[in-house]
Order: structure tokens, then sequence, then C-alpha cells
């Protein structure tokens, strides 16, 4: 069986990889060269030997973290496990990577142990309390590398423990559409960038750098934000 037959084999592909060459897969390039988010996480955090992403996905970044580090992916949805795993065994079979199949809503981050750096990427506009979500990543973790949508403060329509910004509909949720980018709840709540960096600060960071802010993102406004706790 060739790679092709092998990738076939796993549906509905939204991750591109590129090995020697050829395309396989999805659509899109989490794990490109140039993908600037991997590239800014790398130049913030170049000698991070334990990383905890969240969100892992189809392990299209995870692999690329993988270069000089322990990852430890954790996704919410087993048929992307799935996928993973079989892309670490043709990417990076003998590095440290473990994927886990755990809701971030529900699951203790700190059975994982501690890390140097924990890679938030695509994630935490689709939980419904994020801000329950960074006290978790602040107990395993003194780094934080986090790329979200945020709310617009044109748009904010309500306020849920001091933080303003909007529910979400997601109507995908757990139990449909294995392959959806959706979270697995049926809604989720996205603060304003104000909320956000309050959330991070209430969580136990004290300090933060926005590296950049996307208001123009097609999917709404985004934001990269490094965060760092002092002890």
């Amino acid at each position: 069986m060739d790679l092709k037959e092998k990738f076939d084999k796993f549906e509905n592909w939204i991750t591109k990889f590129e090995i020697d060459g050829i395309s396989y897969g999805g659509w899109y390039s989490a794990g490109a060269a140039d993908e600037p988010r991997l590239t800014q996480f790398f130049t913030l955090f170049p000698h991070c030997k334990k990383i905890l992403e969240l969100g892992s996905f189809e392990g299209g970044q995870t692999v690329v973290l993988s270069s000089n580090a322990d990852v430890v992916g954790v996704e919410g949805r087993q048929s992307n496990i799935d996928k993973s795993e079989f892309i670490k065994s043709i990417v990076c079979p003998n590095k440290n990577v473990r994927f886990v199949c755990e809701d971030l809503e529900e699951y203790d981050l700190t059975k994982l142990g501690t890390f140097d750096v924990v890679f938030c990427v695509g994630l935490l506009y689709h939980i419904v309390e994020p801000w329950l979500l960074l006290d978790k990543i602040r107990k395993v973790s003194n780094n934080l590398f986090l790329w979200t949508h945020y709310c617009a403060d044109e748009d904010v329509n309500v306020s849920i423990q001091g933080y303003e910004g909007f529910v979400m509909f997601e109507p995908i949720g757990l139990d449909q559409k294995e392959n959806s980018t959706d979270g697995l709840s049926i809604n989720a709540y996205r603060p304003t960038l104000s909320s956000l960096t309050d959330m991070i600060m209430d969580s136990g960071f004290d300090d933060f750098n926005i590296i950049y802010d996307q208001s123009d993102h097609i999917h709404g406004p985004a934001v990269t934000i490094s965060a760092k706790a002092s002890s």
C-alpha cells in the first residue's frame, strides 16, 4: 500500500502534509515552514523541552513542535487522535510525542505533569468558560503561547464573570461530523480583547505580550499572545 492509499484510509482530512515534495491530506497547511504562529512560537521559546499542545487536531503542528521537544497533544475527538498517530508514525516515529483524547472543559491537566510552555492555538474560542481553561493552563506551566479569536467591542452582548463578549453557537458538537473544526459543546464564549487579557492575568500570569492583533481576520478579530508567570 502506497502512502496516498494509507492517507485515504482516513476520511475527510483538513490538514495538508508535504512529504518528500508531495501533498497529502486536506487543504490547510498547519505545519508549513512559514506558518507564522509556529515561527513566532519558536522565536519566543527556542529552548523549551516539554510542550503541552491543547487542541492538537490532526497533528499538523504537533509534529513540527516535536522537532526539539517532547510534546503531549490533547484532542477531543478520537478520529483526530487516530490521524495524529498515523502522521507521527510517518513523519516523526522516533520523537517523544503522545496524544491524549480528552474534553478540555472537563479534564484535569495536572494529570499530565508540568510543561515548559503550553501551545494553545485555534482552541480557546471554542470553549464555554475560557477563563477556567486558562486557570488550568496556569497550573501546569509558567508560559503560554495563545492564538485565538476575540469579540470586537461593538459586538458585545453579554458579560459573564465580569468578562465582556458574546456567546457563539457551534452547531456541530461532539456527536456529529467527527472531522469538524467546531468545539465539543454547542456554545462557546468569545471575550473582547481587554477581557481576554484580564482572564490571562486573573489566571495567574503576571505578564503578557500581544504579538500580533489581526483585527481584520476573515473569521473575526484574532490575536496572538504570549504570557508568562514569574513563579
